[in-house]
């Protein structure tokens, strides 16, 4: 058993060693080139290699039968392909900040305003996520996505008010913080969009998945609105 553990161990740290990306070879790779070149750019050469060495696995797992194979192929394949996605993102929002990408002056609801309200507003505007703030200023105690006003408008109906169905628990965004930083904080708790706070804990703007996405095309175009929009 020690022997077989031990060849196995050797056996994955090997696999892990092969230069393609993500494994840790790949990313040894990455770091080599980009001593002469960008990290954007030696992302995609590294994730290119990684994707061209899990074809030629998955392949070789196809014709030797080896299903075991091709799935890892398959993960190598999705996984550099990630990688060099978000790699991209990043180098094109640059130094991009929430600031210069949120929505200034959302629409908001109050705690004990009714859902109808959510309703109307967003038949009438283009926003979908809404930040509820406290009843007489300006501080945020929640926010109500998409699916969280259609949950409440059927469990509850029209009439029931915000703080009844808000999300308490949420991730929250800075102006200055960078873009890409917010989208990742996104991802990670799984929402549409992002309050923004001053130091005080008061709204300054509401930024969405919408919103990056429009910044990403902008500066993929022109990346001197970066800096021209400080």
């Amino acid at each position: 058993m020690l022997a077989y553990l031990t060849s196995a161990n050797l056996m994955l740290g090997l696999f892990n060693l092969i230069p393609a990306f993500p494994m840790d070879g790949g990313r040894v790779l990455r770091a080599l080139l980009a001593k002469k070149m960008n990290h954007a750019k030696a992302t995609k050469i590294a994730a290119q290699v990684g994707q061209g060495f899990a074809f030629l696995m998955g392949l070789w797992g196809f014709m030797s039968g080896s299903w075991t194979l091709v799935i890892i192929a398959i993960f190598v394949w999705m996984g550099a392909g990630q990688e060099s996605q978000g790699a991209q993102v990043k180098h094109t929002l640059g130094g991009t900040t929430v600031g210069q990408a949120m929505t200034r002056s959302p629409h908001v609801l109050r705690v004990n305003d009714s859902l109808s309200k959510a309703v109307e507003l967003t038949l009438s505007t283009s926003q979908s996520d809404f930040p509820v703030l406290e009843w007489g200023n300006n501080r945020v105690a929640g926010l109500i996505g998409e699916i969280d006003l259609l949950r409440g408008l059927q469990s509850l109906g029209a009439n029931a008010a915000a703080r009844e169905i808000m999300r308490t628990r949420i991730a929250f965004a800075s102006p200055d913080e960078p873009l890409h930083a917010a989208q990742q904080k996104m991802l990670v708790s799984r929402t549409r969009a992002l309050p923004v706070l001053n130091p005080e804990g008061e709204l300054l703007g509401l930024l969405t998945s919408d919103d990056i996405s429009e910044a990403y095309r902008l500066m993929a175009v022109s990346p001197k609105l970066a800096v021209s929009a400080r």
